[in-house]
């Protein structure tokens, strides 16, 4: 296999600044090429196969006897279909795909699988797809569905490209064809659908898996309850778990011991149903100012109490239309009967009949269309409610499409929204929902314009408040496909769950590594008449270098009495410098956004040409300079040398990019290097990789064979008064912590809004926060390198959340900048 990836040109004279930009573009079209060949050649770049549980074999029993009767089922599955397929209930054509096999090839690319079991759960997965492929068009969604209402709706709105299956039945044996002919590159289960033989097949073939909109009633979780092993084998197999709402987390916290992502409900930011508006312009002209009403996904029960309330309500309006639409469509005969018995003889919409103004009841029985029947009528009353064991149909769609709401008691479904619709005075839970009760409130909105836009909009606002569940899943997602940071990088100890894909990479590693050693190796460093303390790391990634570079700065300052300099390459920036940046007049898109921030406590230069800052430094009259992400420019001469390590993740599996996260091998990066700091707490695998490292430094460092110094360190969030809910966004590399640095502080937290790393804040993005913030009356808090990317109006509005770099032991940092400062002394 052969990939392809553009060009890297050097000029022949290249300077400093032009090397380095080499560097940088060679790491990420590196990286881009793993990604590639993982794709083109199917080797997923995440583990496969080596589950814990799967690999030693500790299924529960409850598994292996479901999986035993659903393969002696097997056998019967072909006749089944067919009989069912007669019946309309299958596809025909495609009752292979029942049986796990696919009709066509699977395309090449990152395979993202949404499994949906009905309408609403697909027009979630939809959306969700949709604000994918804004971060990553080269996405190709695989979407699968149980129904064939299900099946019509998602080939209507499938981009080119994209691809819908029917799931196979739940037997070992399709499950299994299934996940080995798709291999998809993540498995997307949406709110509950969660079949047992498919989660497991697709575990055993080392693919990640997301349950996203997680909602589950309190029936079920105690049922899952009641089956620990079971169920316990089944969440923890989740690699992201993200529920719709609280009460579904709290019953997850029971089911799962690995750690639940934060609520939202997914449907709050779904695209509103479709509609024509040719059809919805002909309909409202039909109907003229007549007051209609929609009964929407009413079931067997409910439909002689609504039309009860309908011939209630004609006593005071007598002109008045029921859009009665059940949510199974076999039943609309028997409504027709209904209807009749009730004295209203129904059209049907199925009919292409249009109401005439003698005409009662209008019976939706087509599918497709519910958003145009909520755009016709101002009040809607949600079914599924007024009986038990449905548990209520979302309420957002109505909102969407300007309807108020009305509904039973019985939404358990969706217990919280309808609380918080309730509470907010944008929706009426009728508690006892007799006719005459119905009618009366159906009267009062429709007879009342002022008040029912009032109702409408507090829905709007309640619904505004989860947009912010879109943005967080969709973050939450590209963690299992990111291109960045490969899953296999940190598996160690045999563990690599891509050994061919990592034995590929691993000539471009040698590249990578040789281009990084000749640069050094050749480099004649710049020699400044004033200190140079570098920081750097030797893996891709941030490591806390940007507090740490603050923190250094200001010890330098104190011990010299003096101006000194952080020196950056101004990642983000346009401007090559070399230019001391000036808050004032820069913006985070000229000079970076870390630049900025530092700025603003003191000096910092942006230069790609290192040497050319370091000068620059030297005319403006600083005492010293901190490098930042010097570790691999050899551009200037260092007095000291610190090399960051994340206490977390450590050297990874000790390949070079893209094999693994280093830029250069980890005993001759460290070697040159003068001492360690280690940044937060140390995990087991990053406390191996130093014990392994270290013993070999001796030698290759050749000072006196004196051990490396290891320094700790780790950061902490300044305290803030801020009274009152909060509501944190962030656009850095691991929102998680910031969320967690939040709660840590005993903060009011209602939302976390995650945007991408170095996020360039648009417009749309600060309305939205503000909106969403003043629904809640909560205020808005930020990181300090967020804070630099605002608009200076916006800004004002938004409290930061200050990071300080902290050592454990203070005097070993203070000895080397001492050490290092007489060292530079002594050179001049």
């Amino acid at each position: 296999m052969i990939v392809y990836r553009p060009a890297i040109e050097i000029p022949p004279r290249a300077d400093e600044a032009a090397l380095e930009a080499v560097r940088l573009q060679l790491e990420a079209e590196l990286t881009h090429a793993m990604q590639e060949a993982a794709s083109a050649g199917g080797w997923p770049t995440h583990r496969t196969g080596n589950d814990e549980h799967v690999m030693r074999g500790n299924v529960p029993w409850a598994l292996r006897v479901y999986a035993a009767m659903m393969g002696l089922f097997e056998g019967f599955l072909p006749g089944i279909l067919q009989r069912r397929a007669a019946k309309g209930k299958e596809d025909p054509k495609r009752l292979d795909e029942r049986l796990g096999r696919a009709l066509i090839q699977r395309p090449t690319g990152t395979l993202v699988w949404f499994h949906a079991a009905s309408v609403g759960e697909s027009l979630v997965a939809l959306s969700v797809s949709e604000a994918m492929r804004i971060k990553r068009p080269d996405l190709v969604f695989l979407f699968t569905s149980g129904t064939r209402t299900s099946g019509d709706l998602v080939a209507k709105r499938l981009r080119a490209g994209d691809i819908h299956q029917y799931v196979p039945i739940d037997t070992p044996r399709a499950t299994a064809a299934f996940t080995k002919g798709w291999a998809p590159d993540i498995a997307v289960f949406v709110e509950g659908e969660i079949w047992p033989n498919l989660l497991y097949a697709t575990r055993r073939a080392g693919i990640k898996t997301a349950l996203i909109n997680a909602r589950m009633t309190s029936r079920s979780i105690e049922n899952w309850a009641a089956r620990k092993g079971l169920s316990a084998f089944l969440f923890d197999g989740f690699d992201l778990v993200l529920p719709a709402d609280a009460r579904t987390k709290m019953g997850l916290t029971r089911l799962r011991r690995k750690p639940i992502g934060p609520a939202g409900n997914l449907k709050l930011a779904a695209k509103p149903l479709e509609i024509d508006a040719t059809t919805l312009q002909s309909l409202k002209h039909a109907l003229g100012d007549r007051p209609v009403w929609l009964a929407a996904s009413t079931h067997a029960g409910e439909d002689v109490t609504l039309l009860a309330a309908h011939n209630a309500l004609l006593a005071g309006a007598p002109d008045a239309l029921l859009i009665l639409a059940p949510r199974h469509l076999e039943r609309r005969d028997d409504i027709e009967v209904d209807c009749r018995l009730a004295g209203m003889t129904p059209v049907r919409r199925s009919h292409s009949e249009v109401p005439n103004p003698n005409d009662r009841v209008w019976l939706w029985d087509t599918l497709g269309e519910l958003g145009l029947a909520m755009s016709l009528a101002s009040v809607t009353f949600m079914g599924g409610s007024l009986v038990e064991g449905v548990g209520g149909h979302n309420p957002v769609e109505p909102v969407q499409l300007g309807s108020a709401i009305l509904t039973g008691a019985y939404v358990s479904n969706f217990a919280d929204l309808y609380q918080e619709l309730e509470d907010e005075g944008g929706a009426r839970i009728l508690d006892d929902p007799y006719s005459d009760v119905i009618a009366m409130n159906i009267a009062g909105l429709m007879g009342d314009d002022a008040q029912r836009a009032r109702e409408i909009a507090a829905a709007q606002m309640v619904i505004d408040r989860g947009a912010g569940a879109m943005t967080r899943s969709v973050d939450a997602l590209f963690g299992p496909i990111a291109m960045r940071a490969p899953p296999f990088w940190n598996i160690r100890h045999g563990r690599d769950a891509a050994p061919m894909l990592r034995a590929l990479l691993w000539p471009l590693g040698v590249v990578y590594r040789a281009t990084v050693a000749r640069r050094i190796a050749r480099a004649n460093p710049l020699r400044l008449p004033i200190a140079v303390i570098s920081l750097g790391n030797i893996t891709v990634g941030g490591t806390g270098k940007t507090p740490l570079a603050h923190l250094i700065r200001g010890e330098l300052t104190q011990m010299l009495n003096g101006p000194v300099a952080i020196v950056s390459r101004g990642y983000g920036g346009v401007l090559s410098g070399p230019v001391q940046v000036d808050p004032k007049i820069h913006s985070a898109k000229e000079v970076g956004d870390e630049p900025l921030m530092l700025a603003a406590d003191g000096p910092v230069i942006v230069a790609k040409d290192r040497a050319a800052g370091g000068r620059l430094a030297v005319e403006l009259g600083m005492k010293a300079i901190v490098l930042d992400d010097g570790h691999q420019n050899p551009a200037l001469y260092k007095d000291l040398s610190l090399v960051v390590m994340d206490g977390h993740t450590g050297f990874g599996n000790g390949q070079i990019v893209p094999a693994g996260p280093l830029r250069e091998p980890v005993v001759t990066g460290l070697a040159r290097g003068d001492a360690i700091i280690v940044m937060g707490a140390i995990s087991e695998d990053a406390s191996e990789d130093l014990d392994r490292a270290v013993p070999n430094l001796a030698q290759s460092r050749g000072k006196n064979n004196a051990p490396i110094p290891i320094l700790r360190a780790h950061l902490v969030a300044e305290p803030v008064q801020i009274e009152g809910k909060v509501i944190g966004f962030c656009g850095i590399g691991r929102p998680e912590k910031f969320d967690a640095t939040l709660r840590d502080l005993g903060l009011d937290v209602v939302d976390m809004y995650p945007f991408p790393d170095h996020h360039p804040y648009q417009l749309r993005d600060l309305e939205r926060l503000t909106k969403i913030a003043a629904g809640y009356g909560a205020t808005l808090v930020t990181t300090q390198k967020d804070y630099a990317r605002l608009p200076e109006a916006f800004a004002r509005t938004v409290r930061i959340i200050p990071v300080t770099a902290i050592f454990e032991e203070h005097d070993p940092l203070r000895a080397l900048l001492f050490h290092a400062l007489d060292s530079s002394q002594k050179r001049f």
